[in-house]
């Protein structure tokens, strides 16, 4: 068993055999009762347990009438699951692309990089939705994202795309003004946020006094590219409502707020969320009724609430796979 450390939780290794698998029967309990002499119990002996999913006051149980369905999500979930991580993210979902990227160049680079960096620019603040950088226009300077998020919007058939939602610590435009090309897509303020500016020139001999930079840049663009591929196929094989309840696990994560009613993601629309899976805000709309209709979600203006992400994940996993 192993530990990672993503955003505010641990995460438990997929690989753990003691973590249940959603279409498989878990037995009760693995090791026979001893016979004859009493043998004393100790904190890593397997004890027999029921565990059930707490009820939202003011909500129908989020598997009413479908038996087969909580039983296939009683058997997913165990206690570890609420302290794997917080507020209901996982491994799968970094890998899968859902979370926003963060920290890439501040954890290649280095601090004492970066602090020199910010000595070159000058810091900026935007409001949500403001244009940063503008496609086919010249590339004439860099963004190092200091606060907030932006996204990453290429135009599709009729509605924007997000390619991809990066945070504090990640470097923004810079491989147009490396290869002295216009930009390649449009980047726009997900939330109100700040960047510090660096203009093309000093950016370029910034490179030149430190020739390792090109490698570490290198890098962080195969990570991206590999999240965007791995967008992609979620795209292609997971259903609208698989796509909506990961990505709000994700924003909840990384974005999510500790309240009385749940972890509250603020300043995000449906057509945000719409745009981030790919699909239809009308479709979307369905999904998150569905999710409202069996207490997983609470919605607002501009809010989505969770009131128990753990349960929400539950209910992800028990779903069938479509």
């Amino acid at each position: 068993m192993h530990e990672r450390r993503i955003g505010d939780g641990w995460l438990r290794g997929a690989h753990d055999s003691r973590i249940a698998h959603p279409h498989r029967q878990q037995p009760e309990s693995e090791t026979p009762p001893s016979r004859g002499k009493t043998k004393p119990t100790h904190c890593s002996d397997k004890v027999k347990f029921r565990w059930s999913p707490p009820l939202l006051v003011g909500h129908t149980h989020p598997f009413s009438g479908n038996q087969s369905l909580e039983k296939r999500y009683l058997s997913a979930r165990s206690p570890t699951d609420d302290q794997r991580v917080e507020h209901g993210g996982s491994a799968e979902d970094v890998d899968a692309g859902y979370l926003p990227a963060q920290d890439s160049f501040v954890t290649h680079a280095g601090a004492d990089l970066c602090a020199e960096l910010r000595g070159l620019g000058t810091r900026a603040g935007f409001d949500r939705n403001e244009l940063l950088l503008l496609v086919d226009r010249p590339s004439d300077h860099v963004l190092l994202i200091e606060r907030g998020f932006v996204k990453v919007q290429l135009a599709g058939n009729g509605r924007d795309l997000i390619a991809g939602l990066y945070g504090k610590g990640e470097l923004i435009g810079e491989q147009g003004v490396m290869e002295s090309k216009p930009r390649s897509a449009t980047v726009v303020a997900h939330t109100a946020c700040e960047a510090t500016r660096i203009h093309h020139r000093d950016f370029k001999e910034f490179l030149r006094r430190h020739p390792e930079l090109p490698l570490i840049l290198g890098r962080i663009a195969y990570e991206r590219l590999h999240r965007a591929d791995q967008r992609q196929i979620n795209l292609a094989s997971q259903d609208v409502p698989t796509r909506v309840c990961r990505q709000l696990l994700a924003w909840g994560q990384a974005l999510g707020e500790r309240t009385r009613d749940g972890v509250a993601i603020s300043g995000l629309s449906r057509k945000d969320l719409a745009q981030c899976v790919g699909a239809g805000e009308a479709t979307v709309d369905a999904a998150l009724k569905q999710l409202g209709d069996r207490g997983l979600l609470r919605t607002r203006r501009l809010t989505f609430v969770l009131p128990d992400p753990h349960l929400l994940r539950g209910y992800l996993r028990a779903r069938p796979i479509t």
